[in-house]
């Protein structure tokens, strides 16, 4: 018998969004707006400088990564830890009401990794999908 692990990562796999029952696929959607505002909300927040300066250090010349709402890019890894950190940078996130409080970390993950493949790579039912 495979393990847990392998189950469910076999199950995921083979997850597609158009197959979720409505109210998942709103419920989803709903999420991921509210993790984007949140992180542009957490884009002016004093930490948020803080780190961003911390990763220009070492990426002078940015990525090809965006770091949302700062007119600034990063190495896809640098940019998810950026934009997690604005997302739960006033612990907002997935406040309405969510079960999971994942967006920190789902979200800016999801959308560097669709920034690396390349955005024409990735369309709107794989991302959400992915998410």
């Amino acid at each position: 018998m495979p393990s847990h692990t392998r189950q469910l990562a076999e199950l995921a796999s083979s997850l597609k969004f158009a197959d979720a029952p409505a109210d998942v696929q709103a419920r989803a959607k709903s999420l991921i707006l509210d993790g984007l505002g949140c992180g542009l909300f957490g884009a002016s927040l004093e930490w948020t400088h803080i780190l961003s300066g911390v990763v220009r250090r070492p990426e002078p010349q940015g990525g090809h990564a965006t770091i949302w709402g700062r007119g600034e890019t990063a190495s896809p890894a640098s940019a998810a830890l950026v934009n997690g950190t604005m997302v739960q940078g006033y612990e907002l996130d997935d406040a309405n009401p969510a079960t999971i409080h994942s967006c920190a970390a789902v979200l800016p993950a999801a959308f560097a990794a669709a920034e690396h493949i390349g955005t024409d790579q990735v369309s709107g039912e794989r991302m959400l999908n992915a998410i």
